[in-house]
């Protein structure tokens, strides 16, 4: 968690200090705990299957009364990378971009109504708003089971089914079939972790 943070209109999305900070903190104590048995699963796909959300395409817009133009965009890469475009009471239009970044938002992993919660309020706040995408990747499978990092677009659509488990840092791990929503327990994940636990 917060591998990018953003605290404001104009900052420019870095690791968060708070991140930085744990990492050098286990890097100290010698990484994870190795007493106990360091067990992952993830709602995402382990072949490299992103969930169908084009990089670059819309995935919000709206219509006003209130943020007339506004719109967001599916990460893509690129330096830079238009990702939205906020109108309305805020002023603007302000284009925001970002830098460097691989197509998160279309990656394999647990998912999240990321636009759906937020259009689903400014429609409860009579905004006129139209969904292309609710649901876009929130914890990419990669990082649920601890066998890349985030930055290399490679690296995030890797096909985990195909790496030698020792890639990663867990000692075990499931995938699921599907780019579920994050933290859903399914039947399988939940069979596999009960089959894990100690008697």
């Amino acid at each position: 968690m917060l591998w990018r943070y953003l605290d404001g209109l104009k900052g420019t999305p870095q690791e968060s200090q708070l991140r930085t900070e744990f990492k050098e903190q286990l890097q100290q104590v010698g990484w994870w705990p190795r007493i106990p048995r360091l067990l992952g699963v993830s709602s995402g796909r382990g072949d490299g299957v992103g969930n169908g959300v084009r990089a670059g395409a819309k995935t919000m817009s709206c219509a006003g009364p209130l943020f007339d133009g506004t719109y967001f965009l599916a990460q893509s890469q690129g330096d830079p990378a238009e990702v939205a475009v906020l109108n309305g009471v805020l002023g603007g239009p302000h284009t925001i971009t970002t830098s460097g970044f691989p197509e998160l938002d279309g990656a394999p992993g647990g998912t999240l109504e990321s636009f759906g919660i937020i259009g689903d309020a400014l429609s409860d706040v009579g905004e006129s708003v139209e969904l292309a995408h609710r649901s876009v990747c929130f914890v990419p499978s990669v990082s649920a089971v601890a066998v890349r990092d985030l930055d290399q677009h490679e690296d995030l659509y890797v096909n985990i089914d195909e790496l030698p488990p020792e890639e990663s840092e867990l000692d075990d791990f499931l995938l699921s079939s599907d780019n579920d929503p994050h933290a859903l327990m399914t039947e399988k994940i939940g069979r596999w972790v009960l089959d894990r636990l100690p008697d």
